[in-house]
């Protein structure tokens, strides 16, 4: 099968992603910037494929730092009780604030943009704001006195 020498770009970045076993930084960006080829109807030049993919690569490291940062680096206390408090406290949480609005705080707690929130949703950038500040205003009301002062005492521990 010949490539169509107009998509050249594009079918070199598919076998490069083919031919890789990982999900990683480099995949990310190999797949944002055939997006944005697919995106311009191939009117972009080489210079800005190659800009697309470092942009993604740059974000996606970002959100990696902050995904291993908050995620997956959780300290290890020695004994299990200050866990069981957290756990605790996040079923409480859990129970206050609104199924939808959960979803919407994990979202930004896991480091998604808020254009990509605004896709998750399917809503614009804006209104995904004004959602999270409302979301946030609900949830300082709904949780007691007692229950920030716990998540006050679990965050000093």
């Amino acid at each position: 099968m010949t490539s169509i020498p107009e998509w050249e770009a594009y079918s070199r970045l598919q076998a490069k992603l083919a031919s890789t076993s990982k999900l990683n930084n480099e995949t990310a960006s190999i797949e944002a910037a055939m997006d944005k080829i697919l995106a311009s109807a191939n009117t972009l030049t080489s210079d800005e494929v190659a800009r697309a993919k470092n942009t993604a690569a740059r974000r996606e490291r970002h959100r990696n730092s902050l995904r291993t940062q908050y995620l997956f680096n959780v300290a290890s206390h020695g004994t299990p009780i200050p866990d069981i408090e957290m756990r605790s406290f996040c079923a409480s949480v859990t129970s206050t604030v609104a199924p939808k609005d959960l979803k919407l705080f994990s979202a930004i707690a896991e480091g998604h943009s808020q254009n990509d929130v605004a896709q998750l949703f399917g809503a614009t950038p804006g209104a995904i704001g004004a959602r999270i500040c409302r979301a946030r205003y609900v949830a300082r009301q709904k949780l007691t006195p007692p229950l920030l002062e716990e998540l006050r005492h679990l965050l000093a521990a």
